[in-house]
């Protein structure tokens, strides 16, 4: 869902340049003037760019387009209206183009963890990573790191780089333990899949051979509210929640 941070960018003032002209007649005058009006329109160009990735656009990229800003010749004013949000930039052409290909960045970067939070949240519901330490309980890993194991198992790879309570280590996955020096720690996969299969809600419909079922929960039922916690246990907001 967008983001619901509040910031605000002040629109970049550009101190105009004066130009006092001087003629030996009005025609004159006018002919300078209008010359100097067309260099200004090949110099000067305000663009808009639109796309519902902008609507996710947090503080820190809000800096990054005030940033621009001090650097560039160039004033950003950003608007945040869901699918019709829009940056409107506005100032030299070629400060303009330059600040036009580094949002179009930002957007693509956006769009990148966008699908890459889609995919973890869907494999977290399939398979669980967990670590154990010093013989102490298992602990499931976060959804990101929790993907990036399973993602490298799937494709056969011997061990990836992760973090463990903010250190990194190297987590091996044919002998499923992470090494950090001489610290070893254990790792462990869960398939969902199997275990669920083996102990379904006796409440539930037979899918009839179909890969998808669109099933409308009651809100305020059991179920639902069941079905919202592990939502918002993922991070996102129970206002994504379309009912």
């Amino acid at each position: 869902s967008p983001t619901n941070e509040e910031f605000v960018i002040v629109v970049k003032n550009i101190e105009p340049a004066v130009f006092q002209l001087c003629g030996e007649t009005p025609k004159d005058l006018s002919e300078a003037r209008d010359m100097i009006n067309r260099l200004i329109l090949q110099e000067h160009v305000t663009i808009p760019i639109r796309d519902s990735a902008i609507a996710h656009f947090t503080k820190e990229d809000a800096e990054m387009l005030n940033a621009m800003q001090r650097e560039l010749t160039v004033s950003v004013q950003l608007e945040k209206k869901g699918q019709d949000s829009v940056i409107i930039l506005e100032g030299l052409t070629k400060d303009v183009q330059i600040a036009d290909s580094r949002i179009r960045d930002m957007i693509r970067k956006m769009e990148r963890n966008e699908t890459r939070r889609r995919e973890a949240f869907f494999i977290s519901s399939m398979v669980t990573w967990q670590y154990q330490e010093n013989g102490r309980s298992l602990k499931n890993f976060d959804m990101f790191t929790n993907y990036d194991l399973e993602q490298a198992y799937q494709k056969r790879q011997p061990s990836v780089k992760i973090k463990i309570n903010d250190d990194e280590y190297e987590a091996n996955l044919v002998q499923q333990e992470a090494k950090r020096g001489r610290l070893r720690i254990e790792l462990k996969r869960v398939d969902l899949e199997g275990a669920t299969q083996s102990s379904l809600p006796s409440h539930w419909k037979d899918m009839t051979g179909q890969s998808v079922v669109l099933v409308k929960l009651t809100a305020g039922s059991k179920e639902y509210a069941e079905v919202e916690k592990q939502f918002t246990s993922t991070g996102l907001s129970s206002n994504s929640i379309i009912t």
